[in-house]
């Protein structure tokens, strides 16, 4: 890993722009190597407005590209590397896709790391510089995802801690330190926290360029949801461990980008994220397919028992 690690920031859109702007200014006010905003077939004039934000910030560049292959060329095309690049994709292939077109492009450009962030967060200060040590001191440890401190923007407390950990038995996960403060967070060891991860939380997740390059991009076949999980998996089995920088934190708007709020359920997101978690089983442990699809039906009793029963 270079002295100084240079890290893309990733940023996916689709029909928020004022939230993808909001959170492109948290990280370009901690001066990225290169921010990355990919617009997924936005049905409003989402392209427009990330465009002028864009161009009112210094040299940017801007392409259209179907997938991460197309966006790969396109990028590695450009006469000169970018402060800022819009990736604009005719279709909604999902986060997966779209992020992944994203990564491509901040590879092509020679990003050491990219941070994929969801466009509902905001850094908190030094979150980059102390992403950017964590690379460099860690750089022996074969870390190939990095997680941060996720805090929940309507309390400020902790929603997780780098990530969380999913029962492959059961298909069902829960999420390192969520609940806690700040300052009771603080008190707990990185390694305790890194013991208890098997994932690392899609909206913030960091990726090495050595875990790229060999582990490869999302598996786009995760329209939405247990892509980051599928992810881990791939990459254990490639050897690379899991991350935590306890000093590097964001604020997590929660829901903003799926439009599953904290509280509500929509029937839809709930379908798709029971079919990404089957997606899951089938594809890493089969035989826990009627154990996940069991706790599945479980969990799904519990949250509508309290919707309905309190």
């Amino acid at each position: 890993m270079p002295e100084n690690p240079s890290i893309a920031v990733v940023v996916l859109n689709h029909g928020r722009a004022q939230d993808t702007i909001a959170c492109a200014k948290s990280v370009l006010g901690q001066r990225p190597f290169l921010l990355v905003l990919v617009d997924n077939a936005s049905p409003d004039d989402s392209v427009r407005k990330l465009a002028d934000f864009c161009a009112s910030n210094g040299p940017f560049a801007q392409f259209t590209a179907a997938n991460a292959d197309e966006a790969r060329a396109r990028a590695s095309a450009l006469a000169e590397k970018p402060g800022a690049l819009l990736v604009v994709l005719p279709h909604n292939r999902g986060y997966a896709a779209g992020n992944n077109s994203g990564l491509a492009a901040a590879l092509a450009l020679g990003a050491d790391a990219c941070w994929i962030l969801n466009n509902d967060t905001l850094l908190e200060p030094e979150a980059l510089q102390n992403i950017q040590k964590a690379l460099l001191e860690r750089a022996g440890e074969g870390i190939g995802l990095f997680g941060t401190a996720v805090l929940c923007g309507h309390d400020g407390r902790v929603q997780c801690l780098g990530g969380g950990h999913t029962n492959h038995w059961s298909g069902l996960s829960s999420q390192a330190g969520n609940g806690l403060t700040k300052e009771e967070a603080a008190k707990i060891p990185r390694q305790e926290i890194e013991s208890r991860l098997n994932y690392i939380c899609g909206a913030s997740v960091v990726a090495t360029r050595n875990f790229l390059e060999k582990t490869g991009l999302m598996d786009e076949a995760f329209f939405l949801y247990c892509e980051e999980q599928d992810w881990a998996i791939r990459g254990e089995k490639n050897g690379f461990g899991l991350g935590f920088v306890p000093d590097a934190s964001i604020i997590h708007f929660e829901g903003s980008t799926t439009g599953m709020r904290p509280g509500s359920r929509p029937p839809s997101r709930m379908a798709r994220l029971a079919l990404s978690r089957l997606r899951l089983a089938a594809k890493h442990a089969p035989i826990t397919m009627p154990t996940v699809a069991a706790g599945l039906l479980v969990g799904f009793a519990r949250i509508w028992w309290r919707k309905f029963f309190g």
